[in-house]
């Protein structure tokens, strides 16, 4: 008979974004775009929803269902409520790793995680931090990347973005995930506008969804002025838009 593996534990974190506007000129180069791993499962994705989409779909629920299912956030949360697969944890906002850590930690009496093997689904990037806490309590892991982040082909409207931004003409930077500020770093040494791109960045409005983008951005020498109340794009936008005057005029008169 076939053994049968079972992992103990599924954490699915899910990242999606939503390009929301204002009344304010919006100037939205692309940072980034999704690339699937060039791994065995990244073939099997791509032919499963061509031919056995609805056969793997079930199949892949009941298998949820038998498991210990943790969701980052409201978007994952209602895709598992969709396939009727029970939600063990819902990690409270901000839904960074370390809340969904704090979640599991606190339901270790039902669940131990010395022993438990777990796959955590990546979503574009590997969460080093997130991998490594859960390896400390002894967890088994297993690392599931769907995709990956990749610099967008084009990359002329990023290039243009970055001038504007070394000429001062960019008011208010928003970053709705670290990648972005990792892509727009890198264009920003390969074109050797740092210098300009820095000065020009202390007298704009930098807005960061989150703590960890937040986190990426204080890597790169940047502090945000803001992080929205809830970690979402309306919240984000709508803050952005209420306090920006207030923000750059404080910058700009110190």
């Amino acid at each position: 008979m076939r053994r049968r593996t079972r992992l103990g534990l599924v954490i699915a974190i899910l990242v999606d974004t939503v390009l929301a506007q204002v009344r304010m000129h919006v100037l939205p180069p692309p940072a980034g775009r999704f690339r699937p791993p060039p791994t065995l499962l990244g073939n099997v994705l791509r032919f499963q929803f061509l031919y056995d989409y609805m056969v793997y779909l079930a199949v892949f629920a009941a298998a949820l269902a038998r498991t210990k299912v943790v969701v980052r956030g409201p978007k994952p949360l209602a895709a598992v409520r969709e396939l009727q697969v029970p939600v063990w944890v819902t990690v409270p906002e901000p839904n960074t790793w370390r809340e969904l850590l704090a979640a599991i930690d606190a339901r270790a009496a039902e669940r131990p995680l010395a022993g438990a093997r777990i796959a955590v689904q990546e979503y574009g990037v590997p969460n080093t931090e997130l991998i490594d806490s859960l390896r400390e309590r002894g967890a088994v892991v297993t690392r599931v990347p769907v995709y990956r982040w990749a610099l967008p082909k084009d990359l002329e409207p990023l290039k243009h973005a970055v001038r504007a931004i070394a000429r001062g003409e960019v008011d208010v930077m928003m970053f709705t995930t670290g990648v972005q500020v990792v892509h727009l770093w890198q264009i920003v040494g390969e074109m050797q506008l740092e210098a300009d791109v820095m000065r020009e960045l202390a007298r704009a409005m930098v807005v960061s969804i989150g703590p960890t983008t937040s986190e990426e951005l204080r890597r790169h020498g940047l502090s945000p002025d803001l992080e929205p109340s809830h970690p979402k794009i309306g919240f984000l936008v709508r803050e952005a838009a209420e306090q920006s005057a207030a923000v750059l005029r404080a910058k700009r008169i110190s």
